[in-house]
């Protein structure tokens, strides 16, 4: 699925007029679907500024069992930001326009290296402030799908602390299964210790389990670095929990219960390859 917003990279002002006017004649021609049936109505343009251009297409009118019962009527909604002489695209959506808006006006060109100093989001080649900044409770979470092979799960979560009973219920707790094995699964710690990124103190742990999925199996293995967090004080430093998990599946049972596989015919490791992108991701790691 194509991501709702692009970074399109460097354009002259002059360059992204002629790509506007290109894409409006194309939009303007669009007034039947794939089954050549007209549109509710036709293509709109809405000019915020000379450097940012919402489009509306593909109009279409629900219908609920006859007069008086159409629905709202619904288009695709795509977006052409020109800013600091960088392009952004939003890519076509229903009824996006609201939200598009708010974004054109919320973005931030940034380069690719630059640590923002405020709350927000990073996106590529730009930065949305967070306009709930102020907000003294707030909490981030996200999770990313790593295309790899197996794939891999990241979730990251921060949250402010505003009392030390949130502080003690944000604590993640080790699973029972690490501690004991059956005929059908095993589960072990791989790591248990203290670890500091980023100038914080948290702990990391790393654990993996086997166990019998159908007419096969599947190990498991999650990694994970937890900072409990501060409360109250202007030095305060929110909790931070990343965790980084990948699954391995087969039809015999494994040699090492769990465990990382062993190398392939190739010689590359999963275990170098998942601890190599863990360890990146914890030097990579920065307080903004």
């Amino acid at each position: 699925m194509e991501s709702p917003f692009a970074y399109r990279g460097k354009m002259s002002r002059e360059a992204f007029q002629r790509l506007l006017e290109e894409r409006w004649r194309t939009l303007q021609g669009k007034t039947h679907d794939s089954n050549n049936r007209p549109y509710a109505s036709p293509s709109t343009r809405t000019d915020l500024t000379e450097d940012a251009v919402i489009f509306s297409s593909e109009h279409i009118r629900l219908d609920f069992g006859g007069p008086g019962f159409e629905g709202e009527e619904m288009g695709q909604t795509e977006g052409y930001l020109w800013r600091d002489g960088h392009m952004f695209h939003f890519t076509p959506r229903r009824n996006s326009a609201r939200h598009i808006a708010s974004a054109m006006s919320a973005l931030q060109v940034r380069e690719f290296d630059a640590m923002p100093t405020q709350k927000g989001l990073c996106a590529a080649g730009s930065f949305f402030a967070d306009p709930r900044a102020g907000d003294p409770g707030e909490a981030v979470r996200f999770a990313i799908d790593i295309p790899a092979a197996p794939p891999m799960l990241l979730n990251v979560e921060t949250v402010t602390l505003l009392s030390p009973e949130q502080q003690a219920g944000l604590k993640p707790r080790k699973p029972d299964f690490l501690f004991g094995h059956g005929d059908d699964f095993q589960g072990k710690p791989l790591r248990d210790s203290k670890r500091e990124v980023a100038g914080l103190p948290g702990t990391e742990h790393i654990s993996a389990i086997t166990a019998k999925e159908g007419r096969g199996y599947q190990t498991t293995v999650s990694a994970q670095w937890y900072f409990p967090g501060e409360v109250g004080g202007g030095a305060a430093r929110p909790h931070v929990t990343m965790t980084l998990e990948v699954a391995y599946t087969s039809q015999e049972a494994p040699a090492k219960w769990a465990d990382f596989p062993d190398a392939d015919e190739s010689g590359r490791s999963p275990q170098a390859k998942f601890m190599g992108l863990w360890e990146a991701l914890l030097e990579g790691t920065r307080l903004r």
